[in-house]
């Protein structure tokens, strides 16, 4: 054979497997850290998330205490209203209970301090002086005060006596 230089070209052998070897763990080494800082910002993430839960739940139980507490001052004003309130139907009924079988009435006039004026009719001058005996009796109705009794006729002719009474409620329920 002749010993002369040939300049055909030839692959370097023997290189190949080292760069792809090193190419594999760069590449791997990067892939590494990458998966390191993405979990430490995880981390750092739910751990924030946490504390944030946490400050929200303490102020959710702030409210629902600052709630119940005003509920509580509503239902205790709305007690001690009701307490105090006057029961109108009561006294209607107490009024009703009272008045004689003559005797009926026509319009009430009623106050939050109790006094009450009452306009009605009574088939004669004695039911209204019975009316009168009957809030002078009761427990519910203090100073009964009839300042006038006028006669009168109804349409078809029959006699009645129209009234003005004047009380006081001794107890604003």
């Amino acid at each position: 054979m002749d010993n002369t230089t040939s300049s055909t070209y030839e692959a370097p052998r023997g290189r190949l497997l080292p760069t792809l070897v090193l190419f594999t763990f760069v590449l791997g080494s990067f892939y590494a850290l990458y998966l390191l800082f993405t979990t430490y910002s995880l981390k750092n993430s739910v751990s924030d998330l946490e504390d944030n839960k946490a400050e929200l739940q303490r102020k959710i139980e702030v409210l629902n205490d600052q709630q119940i507490q005003e509920l509580y001052s509503a239902q205790m004003l709305s007690d001690k209203l009701a307490e105090n309130a006057t029961r109108w139907s009561q006294v209607f009924t107490s009024l009703q209970n009272l008045t004689p079988v003559g005797v009926y009435f026509s319009s009430y006039s009623l106050n939050e301090d109790g006094s009450i004026q009452v306009t009605g009719y009574g088939d004669s001058y004695d039911s209204v002086a019975d009316l009168i005996s009957a809030m002078e009796k009761a427990e519910d109705f203090t100073g009964p005060f009839v300042p006038s009794v006028t006669a009168g006729k109804t349409s078809d002719g029959q006699a009645i006596a129209s009234f003005t009474l004047s009380i006081h409620l001794t107890t604003v329920q």
